[in-house]
């Protein structure tokens, strides 16, 4: 898929009161697919970054430390999600979430925001972040969007529109003055009273 498209993409979003900014960050992080939850223990119990003690069944190792100091409500959700609740996905392609009461709007931008707050604590971390949006099936708009692209992309839309609007409305005078239009006709005034009939003046 190319860029984020207007009337799909962000049209819906704005008429649910999103800003630019927010849209910007819902499309930058929105991946082909849900990341499984047992996709992400997998990928952080092999590269060590969570591990589990087979003799007290507590959690721990790199990653874990950083998300349980973190200040951000936004970690806590995410251990809790995947390690606690054990729940089957998070649905980073916009889907429903599978947690009531949660919105897939605030999903997909949380958890792009934990993610770019854990890449940038450590290398590793980036690398695990980078495999999580692998995993869901890759970025659906790989080069991202900011509020000054949804911008343009709005008013080109706009821009489009109108144009399509003029050369219906020129179709129609044409049609107009086919029609009015006599052997023995005064030529421009039929054709200057088709163009105000048809909106085009």
């Amino acid at each position: 898929m190319s860029g984020p498209n207007y009337n799909r993409d962000i049209l819906p979003l704005e008429q649910a009161g999103k800003s630019d900014g927010e849209i910007a960050a819902y499309l930058s992080g929105l991946c082909n697919r849900p990341l499984a939850c047992g996709t992400i223990v997998t990928l952080c119990s092999s590269s060590g970054a969570v591990v589990r003690d087979l003799d007290t069944e507590l959690l721990g190792g790199p990653l874990w430390a950083a998300l349980k100091a973190s200040p951000d409500p936004l970690a806590a959700w995410f251990m809790r999600h995947v390690w606690m609740d054990r729940r089957d996905q998070i649905t980073l392609d916009g889907t429903p979430s599978d947690v009531p009461g949660v919105n897939s709007f605030d999903v997909v931008v949380g958890f792009a925001s934990l993610a770019a707050q854990i890449g940038a604590a450590a290398p590793e971390f980036e690398q695990l972040r980078q495999a999580f949006v692998s995993a869901a099936g890759g970025l659906r708009f790989p080069g991202g969007i900011d509020a000054a692209g949804v911008d343009a992309l709005r008013q080109q839309a706009i821009a489009d529109a109108a144009q399509a609007l003029l050369d219906n409305r020129l179709i129609n005078a044409k049609a107009l003055f086919s029609e009015r239009m006599t052997s023995d006709g005064d030529a421009a005034a039929v054709w200057s009273q088709a163009w105000t009939d048809a909106g085009v003046a």
